[in-house]
């Protein structure tokens, strides 16, 4: 299909590279060290943004209370039902300058800006089905590196045929069970299918996407620029010619954040995602996927009526892939995430462990890798990122798959889809994990083997997750984070090679800063104080 649309159209940004090979090297010449706690910013905390847009609604009628013929033509619909919320709107007197967005392919939808006064009087008008706050969504992404420490940069490694051009990720999911063999064998490539990457926009030019890579709708001046470099790295996870799962799929861009840059938030709107979901509906033909590697806040109101549009859009025959979020939390008080229609992932390490921002829960479908993964920087047309990480990266590697089965079941229902997702998923893999559903997305496209997982048996009472990043000089810093949480039992004591080096308080992570040369690599684990409740250890290696 030609693409006749145009271009008008719980966040944690840790990242830390994570770094499990044994090496053996001699001790010589270790400085004196310097060990220092430093502080690692939750970004949506700094910004603390509200989860609602103040005074912004949106408004979905009746289908039966308009007067217009529903199309596939998203710009006569647009149109069409910007009359409409005139129209409504001076019924009560609200200038028709407050109507923000308006759509009607899908549903008839219209963001609108509301006084309460405004607000009391329209909601009782009998054309409206719902109204409610409109949200704010962000991106799932984790960085988990010291700031400015994880720039992309210029992939030096070698020969795109070289057998080892893949990242851990592929090299997990087209196998049952861990130790990982560094292969990643394909059965199909995606072709024929349409991922739509909703995101901040996707570096076309990139050497990872070969001129895969066309415009979908945008409310910002173009599509085909990143300036954020989060949905290129994305669509890289998806279908990047060497580091993602579908090869050969048309990536399609739909961009929803603006710029984020330092005070200026990569944040969008519920409306805003409503309307692209829209076009989309308007112009997909053939097997769609859509990914989502973003997600606001959703209580069961919010899941309700949002759940009332996406239902929609999944029985137009569009498969949604959601990320489930970076919150540590329950992934159903989360949106998209938490909407009967969406595929949610959660993310895994590279040891079959549940990360820990991964949310998790009964919302969660399955798990995939998602943390610290090589793939495409926009920053150039030949960067890459070597640690992008989060949920924001599971998702994709889902929706490759999901690009995967379509391309040999073209005309698999939404539904098929999903239970091929979950059927041929390994089971009961992912340790650590909140959820009923700890199982491993599968790339093979066979049930095989599926359910014999190995007897994972753990004696050790917390998970502990460790990332190690390169400072500046001969500075390193070493990233703790373990789970469970428990709130009101959170004093933890942190050891280094058998010896107690602080105690931290209701928080589950810690960031150390150690400085030398030549390091030796190190043990740490840690305990609930006074006890021997402890994690598992694990090891950092400088290098």
């Amino acid at each position: 299909m030609s693409n006749p649309i145009k271009n008008r159209l719980s966040i944690s940004f840790w990242c830390l590279p994570i770094i499990f090979s044994i090496i053996l090297f001699s001790c010589q010449d270790v400085e004196q060290e310097k060990i220092q706690e430093v502080f690692s910013l939750d970004m949506q905390s700094q910004f603390s943004l509200p989860d609602f847009v103040p005074g912004q609604y949106i408004v979905m009628l009746h289908d039966d209370k308009i007067n217009f013929r529903k199309s596939r033509d998203f710009f006569a619909n647009k149109e069409n039902m910007r009359r409409e919320a005139n129209q409504l709107l001076s019924k009560y007197n609200i200038p028709e300058e407050k109507v923000l967005r308006a759509m009607g392919t899908v549903k008839p939808i219209f963001g609108v800006h509301l006084n309460e006064e405004e607000y009391n009087k329209l909601k009782l008008d009998p054309s409206i089905k719902s109204i409610h706050n409109d949200i704010y969504l962000y991106p799932s992404f984790q960085r988990n590196r010291p700031p400015k420490k994880d720039e992309p940069k210029d992939d030096d490694s070698g020969d795109e045929n070289e057998t080892n051009q893949i990242n851990w990720g592929q090299d997990r999911i087209d196998q049952r069970l861990l130790p990982l063999d560094g292969e990643f064998n394909r059965v199909a490539t995606g072709k024929g299918v349409k991922i739509f990457i909703i995101d901040s926009g996707i570096n076309p030019d990139h050497e990872e996407f070969g001129g895969r890579v066309s415009a979908g709708w945008t409310s910002y001046e173009s599509a085909l620029e990143d300036c954020s470099n989060h949905g290129t790295p994305v669509a890289g996870l998806a279908g990047g010619n060497r580091f993602g799962v579908a090869k050969d799929a048309e990536l399609i861009s739909c961009r929803i954040f603006p710029s984020w840059t330092e005070g200026c938030e990569a944040v969008a709107t519920g409306i805003e995602f409503y309307q692209i979901l829209d076009s989309i509906a308007s112009y997909a033909e053939g097997p769609t996927v859509v990914n989502m590697s973003f997600g606001g806040p959703g209580n069961q109101d919010i899941v309700d009526i949002w759940e009332d549009f996406l239902i929609n859009i999944k029985n137009q025959g569009i498969v949604l892939i959601a990320s489930a979020g970076n919150q540590s939390d329950n992934a159903c008080n989360y949106t998209p995430a938490g909407a009967p229609s969406v595929f949610a992932v959660g993310a895994s390490n590279i040891d079959d462990t549940m990360s820990g921002f991964s949310n998790w829960g009964s919302c969660i479908e399955l798990f995939a890798p998602g943390n610290m993964l090589k793939t495409a920087s926009a920053l150039s047309n030949s960067s890459y990122f070597e640690y992008f990480g989060g949920t924001s990266a599971a998702a994709p590697i889902v929706a490759g798959v999901a690009a995967l089965y379509l391309e040999q079941n073209p005309s698999a229902s939404v539904d098929e889809v999903y239970d091929f997702l979950r059927n041929t998923s390994t089971k009961n893999v992912i340790r650590f994990s909140e959820s009923p559903n700890n199982n491993l997305i599968y790339s093979l496209l066979n049930s095989e083997g599926a359910n014999d997982n190995a007897d994972y048996e753990n004696p050790d009472q917390y998970q502990l997750n460790i990332n190690v990043g390169k400072g500046s000089g001969q500075r390193w810093f070493v990233s703790l984070n373990w789970s469970p949480f428990i709130v009101n039992d959170s004093q933890m004591d942190i050891y280094e090679d058998g010896s107690l080096i602080m105690t931290v308080q209701n928080r589950d992570w810690v960031t150390l800063e150690v400085s030398g040369r030549n390091l030796p690599p190190r043990t740490y684990k840690v305990c609930k104080s006074g006890t021997t409740e402890c994690s598992n250890e694990a090891v950092a290696i400088f290098k």
